[in-house]
Protein backbone atom coordinates (compact mmCIF):
# COMPACT_ATOMS: atom_id res chain seq x y z
CA UNK A 1 0.00 0.00 0.00
CA UNK A 2 1.51 3.62 -0.86
CA UNK A 3 0.22 6.39 1.03
CA UNK A 4 -1.65 9.20 0.05
CA UNK A 5 0.20 12.42 -1.36
CA UNK A 6 -0.81 15.63 -1.85
CA UNK A 7 1.14 17.69 -3.84
CA UNK A 8 0.29 21.39 -4.41
CA UNK A 9 2.20 24.70 -5.32
CA UNK A 10 2.93 27.53 -3.29
CA UNK A 11 2.24 29.69 -6.71
CA UNK A 12 0.18 28.92 -10.00
CA UNK A 13 2.56 26.93 -10.80
CA UNK A 14 5.47 25.00 -10.15
CA UNK A 15 8.31 27.20 -10.73
CA UNK A 16 9.04 31.28 -9.98
CA UNK A 17 7.80 33.67 -12.26
CA UNK A 18 7.93 37.17 -11.08
CA UNK A 19 4.35 38.28 -12.37
CA UNK A 20 3.25 35.41 -10.14
CA UNK A 21 4.81 37.23 -7.05
CA UNK A 22 1.21 38.62 -5.99
CA UNK A 23 -0.45 35.26 -6.36
CA UNK A 24 0.81 33.24 -4.12
CA UNK A 25 -1.38 31.19 -1.63
CA UNK A 26 -2.65 32.53 1.25
CA UNK A 27 -2.35 31.45 4.65
CA UNK A 28 -5.90 30.45 4.76
CA UNK A 29 -5.74 28.63 1.87
CA UNK A 30 -2.82 27.13 2.95
CA UNK A 31 -4.51 25.68 5.73
CA UNK A 32 -7.66 24.54 4.43
CA UNK A 33 -5.34 22.13 1.97
CA UNK A 34 -3.87 21.20 4.65
CA UNK A 35 -6.97 20.00 6.69
CA UNK A 36 -8.26 18.28 3.57
CA UNK A 37 -4.81 16.68 3.00
CA UNK A 38 -3.12 15.47 6.19
CA UNK A 39 -6.31 15.85 8.06
CA UNK A 40 -7.50 12.70 6.46
CA UNK A 41 -4.80 10.61 6.55
CA UNK A 42 -2.03 12.28 3.20
CA UNK A 43 0.95 13.53 3.48
CA UNK A 44 1.14 17.79 1.95
CA UNK A 45 3.97 17.86 -0.05
CA UNK A 46 4.08 21.78 -0.61
CA UNK A 47 6.16 22.82 -3.56
CA UNK A 48 7.98 26.32 -3.10
CA UNK A 49 9.31 28.20 -6.08
CA UNK A 50 12.96 30.09 -5.27
CA UNK A 51 14.05 32.99 -7.52
CA UNK A 52 17.30 32.46 -9.48
CA UNK A 53 19.32 34.24 -6.37
CA UNK A 54 18.16 31.05 -4.83
CA UNK A 55 16.11 32.19 -1.76
CA UNK A 56 11.72 32.89 -1.64
CA UNK A 57 10.23 36.01 -2.53
CA UNK A 58 8.92 37.89 0.67
CA UNK A 59 5.65 37.02 -0.36
CA UNK A 60 5.92 33.53 0.13
CA UNK A 61 7.97 33.87 3.19
CA UNK A 62 5.42 36.14 4.66
CA UNK A 63 2.60 33.91 3.59
CA UNK A 64 4.44 30.47 4.83
CA UNK A 65 4.93 32.48 8.37
CA UNK A 66 1.28 33.36 9.00
CA UNK A 67 0.50 29.51 7.89
CA UNK A 68 2.70 28.38 10.31
CA UNK A 69 1.46 30.87 13.19
CA UNK A 70 -2.01 29.85 12.38
CA UNK A 71 -1.37 26.16 13.07
CA UNK A 72 0.87 26.51 16.02
CA UNK A 73 -1.97 28.82 17.48
CA UNK A 74 -4.75 25.86 16.75
CA UNK A 75 -2.53 23.15 17.93
CA UNK A 76 -1.96 21.51 14.60
CA UNK A 77 1.42 20.00 14.23
CA UNK A 78 3.02 20.53 11.23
Amino acid sequence: MIPAECDVPQRPGWFYHEEQNGRVKTPNQLFEIYLKSVGRGASMNLGLAPMPSGTLHENDVKSLKAFGKRSKKLSVPI
